[in-house]
């Protein structure tokens, strides 16, 4: 596969010598845009950032699951004070 290919060429030439050839111009068009995004995923600031991404879809999902429950869990309590009131009117 060449994205593999590239991405082990890249890693062997090292972030620096990369950012140096994109500068230069030494590489063809496509292998220059998969360096530039290469470059952009070892930046630390891109990985901080992904990871507070996944951390946030996750907090969303999590309040969206804890909505569903308290809604569901008022529904619940809402037929059992109807049973009750029944029950006890009788």
């Amino acid at each position: 596969m060449v994205g593999a290919r590239t991405k082990a060429e890249f890693e062997q030439e090292g972030a620096e010598a990369v950012r140096e050839h994109v500068e230069k111009g030494d590489y063809w068009e496509g292998k220059k845009q998969l360096a530039i995004k290469w470059l952009n995923q070892q930046d630390p600031q891109w990985k901080r950032d992904r990871d507070i991404k996944a951390l946030l879809k996750a907090a969303r999902r999590t309040a969206r699951d804890t909505r569903l429950t308290l809604v569901l869990a008022g529904f619940i309590l809402l037929v059992l004070i109807a049973i009750a009131i029944r029950v006890f009117l009788r």
